[in-house]
């Protein structure tokens, strides 16, 4: 269902259906990066720096660290 919400720009039905999934799961690390990475398309940079920070504890991917730089350069020239 996320891959579908998502592509078809539906991003705060993706941020409910991951929030479904943290509320029984909190440490599910693929809903914290598809929440993230909603987040960062619905243009809420700092919510989506928090989730990918915390898949990038568990899973430290070149990706997942090169969109926290993205971000974090992005919300220091607000």
């Amino acid at each position: 269902p996320y891959t579908t919400l998502f592509r078809s720009g539906y991003y705060d039905q993706s941020i409910d259906y991951y929030n479904r999934i943290l509320a029984t799961s909190p440490n599910q690390p693929e809903a914290k990066l598809g929440i993230g990475i909603a987040y960062k398309a619905k243009g809420d940079f700092s919510k989506a720096l928090g989730y990918l920070k915390d898949y990038a504890k568990i899973n430290p991917s070149q990706e997942v660290v090169k969109q926290i730089s993205e971000l974090n350069e992005l919300l220091a020239n607000k």
